[in-house]
């Protein structure tokens, strides 16, 4: 079983404390709450009692449906992490403010992932954007010689009940995409950095579960932070404008103390073109 947050502290890793969790929580509006990662925990299914032999008729057929517990075991063994002593998965962006209830006690550690970049790449062609004119929501890409910052969940054993259960939940926020045919992301296996809780101490290395971008449906690679703005700027789903995930992605991201300058620099070329548009609007009328 995870440890409790108000004693993740006490490791040799820099844990995130429960009121901390709290207190970015709170900053995020009911809007933001109900993101979700842009795939729709709210219409995520109830996870399959253990036994049912539909759960895996349903990842046989499809590998980006949703799991529930059973079918957890079937990922772990997929991605090799079933071997592992700890089960972690890494998140980088609305799973760090906001998780399922049932996920509280998770112990939740700033962590560092080589090699990837946060990226608004993930195509929203419900939440943020739609069938003809999809909006771009997060996800991770691989980046040679970059770092994502993040958070690690500690779930436990990846043998135990709690931990696969748990990794249902998420996996069911993430791998649920309203709208899109094509699953949006990729449940990958990679290697992150938990961050040493005093200065000086090395960091540890562990293997963890990561959700990282589906190039079958991700954004063109060599789309450039303008033309993405200028996307981001224009479109708009269910849960309102493109450039509100954005504009509360970079705010939450800062309350975690993550400075994540593509992340920054997208909001800050939204922000022009808008005040842009504004004065243009005034000199016409």
């Amino acid at each position: 079983m995870a440890l409790p947050l108000h004693l993740a502290r006490r490791g040799s890793y820099k844990a995130i404390s429960k009121e901390e969790m709290q207190r970015v929580s709170t900053l995020s509006s009911p809007a933001s709450a109900k993101e979700r990662e842009e795939v729709g925990a709210s219409s995520a299914p109830e996870p399959a009692a253990a036994g049912s032999a539909e759960p895996v008729k349903v990842l046989l057929d499809a590998p980006g449906a949703p799991c529930g517990p059973l079918e957890a075991v079937r990922v772990l063994l997929d991605t090799k992490l079933w071997w592992e002593k700890e089960l972690w998965v890494f998140v980088y962006g609305s799973l760090m403010w906001q998780r399922p209830d049932e996920l509280a006690e998770a112990q939740a550690v700033m962590a560092s992932l080589p090699g990837y970049a946060r990226s608004f790449c993930v195509h929203s062609r419900n939440y943020r954007g739609t069938a003809e004119e999809p909006g771009l929501c997060l996800g991770l890409q691989a980046c040679e010689g970059g770092v994502c910052e993040g958070v690690a969940l500690r779930l436990g054993s990846p043998g135990s009940a709690s931990a696969q259960r748990a990794l249902a939940l998420i996996d069911g926020q993430e791998m649920i995409a309203k709208g899109n045919t094509t699953p949006v992301y990729l449940r990958t296996p990679v290697h992150v950095e938990l961050h040493a809780a005093e200065p000086g101490q090395g960091r540890r290395r562990v293997r963890a579960l990561a959700y990282v971008a589906n190039p079958k449906d991700a954004a063109p690679a060599d789309m450039t932070p303008k033309e993405r703005a200028e996307l981001i700027a224009r479109r708009r789903g269910e849960r309102g404008p493109n450039r509100d995930y954005l504009a509360e992605t970079c705010r939450l991201l800062g309350s975690l103390g993550i400075d994540d300058p593509v992340v920054s620099q997208l909001e800050a070329l939204v922000t022009k073109g808008q005040r842009s548009s504004e004065l243009l609007a005034e000199l016409v009328n």
